[in-house]
Protein backbone atom coordinates (compact mmCIF):
# COMPACT_ATOMS: atom_id res chain seq x y z
CA UNK A 1 0.00 0.00 0.00
CA UNK A 2 1.22 3.59 -0.72
CA UNK A 3 0.41 7.04 1.13
CA UNK A 4 1.15 9.98 -0.09
CA UNK A 5 1.61 12.82 2.38
CA UNK A 6 1.78 16.42 1.99
CA UNK A 7 1.54 19.43 4.86
CA UNK A 8 -1.47 20.86 2.76
CA UNK A 9 -3.64 19.58 0.01
CA UNK A 10 -1.49 18.56 -2.40
CA UNK A 11 -1.93 20.28 -5.75
CA UNK A 12 1.00 18.62 -8.37
CA UNK A 13 1.62 20.10 -12.34
CA UNK A 14 0.46 17.10 -14.20
CA UNK A 15 3.94 14.75 -15.17
CA UNK A 16 3.13 11.94 -17.22
CA UNK A 17 4.27 8.50 -16.70
CA UNK A 18 8.33 7.39 -17.10
CA UNK A 19 8.03 3.60 -17.63
CA UNK A 20 4.29 3.47 -17.73
CA UNK A 21 1.97 5.10 -19.44
CA UNK A 22 -0.76 7.46 -18.04
CA UNK A 23 0.10 10.50 -15.44
CA UNK A 24 -0.04 11.32 -12.07
CA UNK A 25 -3.48 12.35 -12.85
CA UNK A 26 -4.79 9.19 -13.20
CA UNK A 27 -5.64 6.22 -10.65
CA UNK A 28 -4.17 3.53 -11.96
CA UNK A 29 -0.40 2.61 -12.94
CA UNK A 30 0.75 -0.11 -14.73
CA UNK A 31 1.19 -2.95 -16.07
CA UNK A 32 3.88 -4.12 -13.60
CA UNK A 33 6.05 -7.05 -14.57
CA UNK A 34 7.55 -8.79 -11.52
CA UNK A 35 10.77 -9.37 -11.71
CA UNK A 36 11.55 -13.40 -12.53
CA UNK A 37 12.74 -15.55 -9.07
CA UNK A 38 16.43 -16.01 -10.69
CA UNK A 39 16.79 -12.32 -9.98
CA UNK A 40 15.38 -11.95 -7.00
CA UNK A 41 17.66 -11.51 -3.91
CA UNK A 42 18.58 -14.86 -2.64
CA UNK A 43 20.51 -16.72 0.22
CA UNK A 44 20.44 -19.97 2.20
CA UNK A 45 17.69 -20.94 4.70
CA UNK A 46 20.01 -20.41 7.41
CA UNK A 47 20.72 -16.76 6.75
CA UNK A 48 17.42 -15.85 5.37
CA UNK A 49 15.78 -17.36 9.16
CA UNK A 50 19.01 -14.90 10.80
CA UNK A 51 17.66 -11.99 8.67
CA UNK A 52 14.15 -12.09 9.40
CA UNK A 53 14.50 -13.22 13.85
CA UNK A 54 12.09 -14.66 15.64
CA UNK A 55 9.51 -11.66 15.50
CA UNK A 56 9.30 -11.52 11.87
CA UNK A 57 8.60 -15.31 11.09
CA UNK A 58 5.08 -15.64 11.27
CA UNK A 59 3.02 -18.44 9.74
CA UNK A 60 0.91 -18.20 6.87
CA UNK A 61 -1.65 -20.00 5.98
CA UNK A 62 -1.88 -23.56 6.86
CA UNK A 63 -0.83 -27.12 5.53
CA UNK A 64 -2.28 -28.14 1.89
CA UNK A 65 -4.75 -30.75 2.45
CA UNK A 66 -3.74 -33.88 0.98
CA UNK A 67 -0.22 -32.26 0.86
CA UNK A 68 2.86 -33.82 2.34
CA UNK A 69 5.30 -31.03 4.15
CA UNK A 70 8.51 -30.49 2.55
CA UNK A 71 11.28 -30.07 5.13
CA UNK A 72 13.64 -27.24 3.93
CA UNK A 73 17.43 -27.68 4.40
CA UNK A 74 19.76 -25.03 5.59
CA UNK A 75 21.91 -24.95 3.09
CA UNK A 76 19.08 -24.37 0.03
CA UNK A 77 19.00 -21.31 -1.77
CA UNK A 78 15.57 -19.04 -2.06
CA UNK A 79 14.36 -15.77 -2.27
CA UNK A 80 14.62 -13.79 0.98
CA UNK A 81 11.86 -11.98 -0.18
CA UNK A 82 9.39 -13.17 -2.87
CA UNK A 83 7.82 -10.95 -5.05
CA UNK A 84 9.16 -7.40 -4.66
CA UNK A 85 8.08 -4.67 -6.40
CA UNK A 86 10.71 -4.52 -9.85
CA UNK A 87 13.38 -1.08 -9.64
CA UNK A 88 10.89 0.86 -12.58
CA UNK A 89 7.87 0.79 -10.28
CA UNK A 90 10.10 3.22 -7.69
CA UNK A 91 11.54 5.16 -9.63
CA UNK A 92 8.29 5.78 -11.10
CA UNK A 93 6.41 6.27 -7.82
CA UNK A 94 9.16 9.01 -7.20
CA UNK A 95 8.68 10.68 -10.61
CA UNK A 96 5.21 11.01 -10.93
CA UNK A 97 4.91 12.12 -7.45
CA UNK A 98 7.81 14.48 -7.24
CA UNK A 99 9.01 13.15 -4.15
CA UNK A 100 11.42 14.33 -1.99
CA UNK A 101 11.71 11.63 1.43
CA UNK A 102 10.65 8.25 1.63
CA UNK A 103 9.46 6.93 4.85
CA UNK A 104 9.21 2.90 4.08
CA UNK A 105 7.74 0.89 6.65
CA UNK A 106 9.05 -2.37 4.97
CA UNK A 107 12.34 -1.96 3.63
CA UNK A 108 12.12 -5.30 2.10
CA UNK A 109 14.79 -5.90 -0.46
CA UNK A 110 16.15 -2.62 -0.93
CA UNK A 111 14.75 -1.67 -3.95
CA UNK A 112 13.08 1.35 -2.79
CA UNK A 113 15.86 2.55 -1.24
CA UNK A 114 18.22 1.83 -4.04
CA UNK A 115 15.80 4.29 -6.02
CA UNK A 116 15.79 6.88 -4.04
CA UNK A 117 19.56 7.09 -3.71
CA UNK A 118 19.81 6.95 -7.54
CA UNK A 119 16.85 9.96 -7.81
CA UNK A 120 18.98 12.00 -4.72
CA UNK A 121 15.74 11.56 -2.66
CA UNK A 122 15.55 11.30 1.79
CA UNK A 123 14.86 7.38 2.28
CA UNK A 124 13.77 6.34 5.77
CA UNK A 125 13.56 1.96 5.89
CA UNK A 126 12.03 0.17 8.88
CA UNK A 127 14.08 -3.00 8.23
CA UNK A 128 13.40 -6.42 10.22
CA UNK A 129 16.54 -6.98 12.36
CA UNK A 130 19.78 -5.49 12.95
CA UNK A 131 21.18 -8.14 9.69
CA UNK A 132 18.76 -6.74 7.76
CA UNK A 133 19.54 -3.61 8.48
CA UNK A 134 23.19 -4.20 7.78
CA UNK A 135 23.08 -6.39 4.36
CA UNK A 136 20.99 -3.12 3.14
CA UNK A 137 24.07 -0.93 3.68
CA UNK A 138 26.37 -3.23 2.16
CA UNK A 139 23.61 -3.28 -1.06
CA UNK A 140 23.57 0.10 -0.99
CA UNK A 141 27.28 1.36 -0.88
CA UNK A 142 27.81 -1.51 -4.23
CA UNK A 143 25.20 0.29 -5.45
CA UNK A 144 26.16 3.42 -5.17
CA UNK A 145 29.71 2.62 -7.04
CA UNK A 146 28.35 0.98 -9.71
CA UNK A 147 26.04 4.32 -10.05
CA UNK A 148 29.08 6.26 -9.65
CA UNK A 149 30.92 4.88 -12.65
CA UNK A 150 27.13 4.79 -15.03
CA UNK A 151 27.63 7.75 -17.22
CA UNK A 152 23.61 7.20 -17.34
CA UNK A 153 23.03 8.04 -13.60
CA UNK A 154 22.29 11.07 -11.68
CA UNK A 155 25.08 10.02 -9.69
CA UNK A 156 27.59 9.57 -12.15
CA UNK A 157 31.65 11.37 -11.68
CA UNK A 158 34.31 11.17 -13.74
CA UNK A 159 36.86 11.23 -11.30
CA UNK A 160 35.58 8.80 -9.40
CA UNK A 161 34.82 6.41 -12.23
CA UNK A 162 38.50 7.48 -13.37
CA UNK A 163 40.10 6.58 -9.90
CA UNK A 164 37.98 3.00 -9.80
CA UNK A 165 39.69 2.52 -13.52
CA UNK A 166 42.85 3.16 -12.35
CA UNK A 167 43.19 1.38 -8.99
CA UNK A 168 41.07 -1.97 -9.63
CA UNK A 169 37.54 -1.03 -9.24
CA UNK A 170 35.69 -1.84 -12.29
CA UNK A 171 31.72 -0.53 -13.41
CA UNK A 172 30.10 -3.69 -11.51
CA UNK A 173 31.61 -1.88 -8.08
CA UNK A 174 33.36 -5.01 -7.63
CA UNK A 175 37.22 -5.59 -6.99
CA UNK A 176 39.86 -6.53 -9.75
CA UNK A 177 42.17 -9.24 -9.44
CA UNK A 178 44.98 -8.74 -8.22
CA UNK A 179 47.65 -9.14 -10.67
CA UNK A 180 45.35 -6.60 -12.82
CA UNK A 181 45.60 -4.40 -9.73
CA UNK A 182 49.32 -4.12 -8.99
CA UNK A 183 49.54 -3.39 -12.95
CA UNK A 184 47.54 -0.35 -12.85
CA UNK A 185 49.38 0.81 -9.25
CA UNK A 186 52.68 0.07 -10.91
CA UNK A 187 53.48 -3.05 -9.07
CA UNK A 188 55.22 -6.21 -9.39
CA UNK A 189 59.09 -6.95 -10.19
CA UNK A 190 60.81 -3.98 -11.52
CA UNK A 191 62.61 -4.83 -14.31
CA UNK A 192 66.66 -4.44 -13.93
CA UNK A 193 68.26 -1.85 -16.13
CA UNK A 194 71.53 -2.42 -18.38
CA UNK A 195 73.14 0.25 -16.46
CA UNK A 196 72.52 -1.68 -13.01
CA UNK A 197 74.90 -3.86 -11.12
CA UNK A 198 74.33 -7.60 -10.97
CA UNK A 199 73.43 -9.13 -7.56
CA UNK A 200 76.90 -9.73 -6.05
CA UNK A 201 78.07 -5.92 -6.68
CA UNK A 202 74.54 -4.63 -5.00
CA UNK A 203 75.47 -6.82 -1.90
CA UNK A 204 79.39 -5.58 -1.72
CA UNK A 205 78.05 -2.47 -1.80
CA UNK A 206 75.15 -2.95 0.72
CA UNK A 207 78.05 -4.32 3.10
CA UNK A 208 80.32 -1.37 2.53
CA UNK A 209 77.40 0.58 3.89
CA UNK A 210 76.96 -1.72 6.81
CA UNK A 211 81.05 -1.57 7.94
CA UNK A 212 80.96 2.45 7.05
CA UNK A 213 77.84 3.06 9.65
CA UNK A 214 79.76 0.59 12.21
CA UNK A 215 83.40 2.28 12.03
CA UNK A 216 81.32 6.13 12.29
CA UNK A 217 79.83 4.58 15.45
CA UNK A 218 83.32 3.33 16.51
CA UNK A 219 84.65 6.51 15.83
CA UNK A 220 82.42 8.58 17.66
CA UNK A 221 82.78 6.29 20.77
CA UNK A 222 86.28 6.95 20.48
CA UNK A 223 85.99 10.20 20.70
CA UNK A 224 83.61 10.46 23.55
CA UNK A 225 86.34 8.37 25.78
CA UNK A 226 88.97 10.94 24.58
CA UNK A 227 87.03 14.01 25.66
CA UNK A 228 85.53 11.99 29.20
CA UNK A 229 89.78 11.72 29.56
CA UNK A 230 90.04 14.93 29.38
CA UNK A 231 87.53 16.23 31.09
CA UNK A 232 88.35 14.41 34.42
CA UNK A 233 92.16 14.89 33.88
CA UNK A 234 90.96 18.82 34.48
CA UNK A 235 88.94 18.01 37.23
CA UNK A 236 91.70 16.49 38.74
CA UNK A 237 94.40 19.47 38.83
CA UNK A 238 91.48 21.52 39.21
CA UNK A 239 90.68 19.81 42.58
CA UNK A 240 94.62 19.69 42.85
CA UNK A 241 94.88 23.27 42.43
CA UNK A 242 91.92 24.53 45.08
CA UNK A 243 93.88 22.04 47.40
CA UNK A 244 97.18 24.04 47.08
CA UNK A 245 95.72 27.47 47.78
CA UNK A 246 94.03 25.91 50.73
CA UNK A 247 97.47 24.88 52.16
CA UNK A 248 98.55 28.58 51.51
CA UNK A 249 96.02 30.04 53.03
CA UNK A 250 96.31 27.92 56.16
CA UNK A 251 100.02 28.28 56.13
CA UNK A 252 100.22 32.08 56.15
CA UNK A 253 97.44 32.34 59.31
CA UNK A 254 99.57 29.84 61.13
CA UNK A 255 102.30 32.10 60.45
CA UNK A 256 100.37 35.26 61.46
CA UNK A 257 99.17 33.52 64.74
CA UNK A 258 102.62 32.93 65.61
CA UNK A 259 103.90 36.44 65.25
CA UNK A 260 100.87 37.42 68.00
CA UNK A 261 99.28 39.94 65.10
CA UNK A 262 96.32 39.75 63.82
CA UNK A 263 95.59 40.12 60.10
CA UNK A 264 92.89 42.94 61.81
CA UNK A 265 95.31 44.85 64.42
CA UNK A 266 95.49 48.41 63.49
CA UNK A 267 97.11 49.04 66.88
CA UNK A 268 100.56 50.12 64.97
CA UNK A 269 98.55 53.10 63.25
CA UNK A 270 97.93 56.28 64.34
CA UNK A 271 95.24 58.59 64.94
Amino acid sequence: MLYVLSTSMLNLPERHGKHYEGSNKGTALGPIKLKDVEEEWSATVKFKRSLYGTKARIAVGGKTAGGTPAKRQDDATEPIFWKGMPPNFYDEVLHRFFAKNVVDLTAGNGEFMLQSVRNRVGYFGICLTSIHKTELEKMARIYILKAMCDETCALYSPKCAEAFEKYGVDKEGEQKGEEQAKKKKGGGKRPKKDDEGTDDEQKGEDDEKKNGKKNGKRLKKGKKEKNGQKKKGCLQRLKKGERGVIEDDEKSISDLSESGQSEWDLSDDTA
